[in-house]
């Protein structure tokens, strides 16, 4: 027996989902949400948890650092609660803009060590949030110089290492 649909037999009438409360009395139905940043770590000294205490300190939402940066809310969120890959130097150069303190306020970039040329050139570039083909374009060298330079399969000469240098002072300051 067919009466039309795609399910054979009796059709079934849903009722009292909602029933019209007529004595004036207020119903209320207490759920447990569980938040979104369960795991977000606001006190430790992370990346993420250091831009969650700033963005918030300035009283800016998730959201509206989104539009300001140009990135989505959801890499925002991930970003914040450390999920998914370490961001791109630059997305954390424009988070930096955008809640207008260093870059260096935020990572630990300074921390890096300085014991060779390869070192160096790494945390210049990290400092100034930018990735290697920006960094290349800056330096006046091609991408696969900067990445043999990080990977220590090359040295700077002594012209590239006094920009590199003088870039390295004017992020100390």
């Amino acid at each position: 027996m067919c009466n039309g649909t795609l399910f054979p037999g009796p059709r079934k009438i849903r009722t009292g989902m909602r029933a019209d409360n007529n004595l004036g009395i207020k119903l209320t139905k207490r759920i447990q949400i569980p938040t979104r940043y369960s795991n977000l770590n606001v006190i430790g000294n992370s990346t993420g948890s250091k831009i969650r205490r700033f963005r918030i300190s300035k009283d800016i939402s998730m959201n509206r650092l989104a539009k300001m940066t140009g990135l989505n809310p959801i890499h925002i969120m991930r970003i914040e609660t450390e999920q998914g890959n370490n961001p791109m130097p630059s997305t954390l150069k424009k988070i930096a803009e955008a809640l207008n303190i260093s870059i260096s306020d935020i990572t630990e970039f300074y921390n890096l060590p300085e014991t060779n040329a390869a070192q160096i050139v790494k945390k210049v570039r990290l400092l100034l949030g930018m990735p290697k083909i920006q960094f290349a374009k800056l330096i006046g060298v091609n991408v696969k110089t900067i990445r043999h330079w990080e990977q220590n399969f090359h040295q700077p000469s002594a012209k590239y290492l006094k920009i590199i240098y003088n870039y390295l002072d004017d992020s100390n300051r």
